[in-house]
């Protein structure tokens, strides 16, 4: 999902700057990854390719993995009907979304410009 933002008015160059600033303090999120982790039988054995289905319980081999990464997974300037856009690692939440909007009006309203943004 991704915020596109259309800058109005001056200064064009120091606003993307600003955007570009913005996306490196977003907040960070946690994003989970999953790994399962087994001894796999030789599967040209009928036998115990049965035995090793028949007796897998998932819950004993999870192995997981924290990676804290920013909750813009991309954001650059564009050519077009936007200027910039912030990409979301997942779905924004509205507070994600009032924290984004904040941040822009905080140093958008230093530089006198206005924006507008969409998110889909």
């Amino acid at each position: 999902m991704r915020s596109y933002i259309k800058i109005i008015g001056p200064p064009l160059y120091e606003a993307v700057l600003a955007l570009q600033r913005i996306a490196k303090e977003m907040p960070y999120v946690i994003n989970r990854e999953v790994f399962i982790e087994t001894k796999q039988p030789d599967f040209t054995d009928i036998d115990a390719s049965r035995d090793f289905f028949m007796n897998i319980h998932l819950q004993d081999y999870p192995i997981y993995q924290d990676n804290q990464v920013n909750i813009i997974k991309r954001a650059e300037a564009v050519m077009g009907d936007f200027d910039f856009y912030f990409e979301w690692v997942r779905r924004p939440t509205v507070d994600n979304m009032i924290e984004l909007v904040k941040r822009i009006d905080d140093e958008f309203s230093r530089l006198g410009c206005q924006y507008m943004i969409r998110t889909r």
